[in-house]
């Protein structure tokens, strides 16, 4: 929700613009619309909204994690940050899972994160 309220300049305040959130929310739209790799793998949208009417609707940060780890640990693809110990944490599983198709986001772009004749997971470096 953050990301739709701050993802669009700021016309009244143009110096008040989060140019980070602006660029996140375009290349989101674009690859829900487009998915990834050439339209080969789809991306969809999903978050804390869809607990609301639960019990665990006051509660969205930690119910949106617990959803959004689950659909992690068995998609067919992951792509997540090193920096990251959430990510990290679902590619430690996935690959004692022997789930592989893992990929690190990098400024020059995504890396095999665990590649098939990868013998340990790989260690969490900051």
């Amino acid at each position: 929700e953050v990301l739709e309220e701050e993802g669009y300049p700021n016309k009244k305040h143009p110096e008040k613009t989060n140019w980070i959130a602006v660029e996140n929310l375009r290349v989101l739209d674009d690859v829900l619309e487009n998915g990834l790799w050439g339209g080969r793998v789809k991306v969809f949208r999903f978050g804390a909204n869809v607990m609301k009417g639960t019990k665990y609707e006051n509660r969205p940060s930690i119910s949106g994690s617990m959803i959004s780890y689950f659909i992690a640990l068995n998609c067919k693809i992951f792509v997540g940050t090193a920096v990251s110990s959430y990510s990290h944490g679902i590619v430690t599983t996935r690959f004692h899972r022997k789930e592989k198709e893992n990929y690190e986001y990098l400024p020059d772009g995504l890396h095999h994160w665990t590649p098939p004749d990868m013998r340990l997971p790989p260690p969490f470096e900051c």
